[in-house]
């Protein structure tokens, strides 16, 4: 006897499967198999199944139909989103992984400007010019190494605000493009959860529909029943 498992093609690709790989046809939801009918003919597609791989690609295809639809041509962020939603695949890997890519000179600009944005500095650097102003006015007098108008110290200002500004922007920079990039995930999150309840609602559809044929099949049976039972009754009388 042999071991090997009954094969068949699938309904798309036409390649050679084990029974247990395909789906089967008759499975898929009303609105997917429709599609499929449409794009691939079969005389008797109730009885063909489909592959993983293939049964994948329709879906994403009557997905990004199904936006196109709707949404009119579809930009690569909504293709992008629209295959991850019919693989139900997830959106972001990783949330917070910003931080650990930056490189030296990044974090150096986002300390820099973490710091030259707080009340620490400004108290203290009030307390620098205050005290350089005290030694040079009224301590030192005639032997003041920065005496008014405070040469020396305009420059080291200028030269701290040259160096400090740049750095500054380049965290501010930073700071737009994750901006830019937390506001495109949050997009294609919406995104995906609007389209995965719009599947949702299509699965629901096909329940509904597959448990009214179920209920009016039973209905007929029962009818079937009675009819029978008030025929044999009239057939003893």
């Amino acid at each position: 006897m042999s071991d090997r498992k009954e094969r068949a093609p699938c309904l798309i690709c036409t390649l050679d499967f084990e029974r247990d790989a395909l789906t089967p046809f008759a499975s898929l939801r009303t609105s997917l198999a429709d599609f499929i009918a449409e794009r691939h003919p079969d005389p008797a597609p109730e009885t063909r199944g489909i592959c993983r791989s293939c049964l994948d690609g329709e879906r994403v295809d009557r997905l990004q139909q199904l936006l196109e639809d709707e949404r009119g041509a579809l930009t690569g962020v909504e293709r992008e989103v629209a295959h991850k939603a019919a693989l139900h695949q997830a959106i972001v890997d990783r949330v917070d992984d910003e931080d650990d890519e930056r490189s030296f000179g990044q974090r150096l600009a986002d300390n820099v400007a973490s710091v030259g944005g707080s009340w620490p500095f400004v108290i203290g650097f009030g307390l620098v010019l205050v005290t350089w102003i005290v030694i040079n006015s009224l301590l030192l007098r005639g032997g003041a190494f920065d005496p008014y108008p405070y040469i020396l110290l305009n420059l080291m200002l200028s030269c701290l605000a040259a160096v400090q500004a740049p750095i500054i922007m380049m965290s501010q920079n930073r700071s737009t493009e994750r901006d830019r990039a937390a506001a495109a995930k949050d997009y294609k999150v919406n995104l995906k959860a609007e389209i995965e309840v719009a599947m949702l609602h299509d699965k629901m559809d096909h329940v509904i529909r597959w448990q009214f044929q179920r209920l009016a099949a039973l209905e007929q049976g029962q009818l079937d029943i009675m009819a029978e039972l008030e025929r044999l009754g009239q057939a003893k009388r």
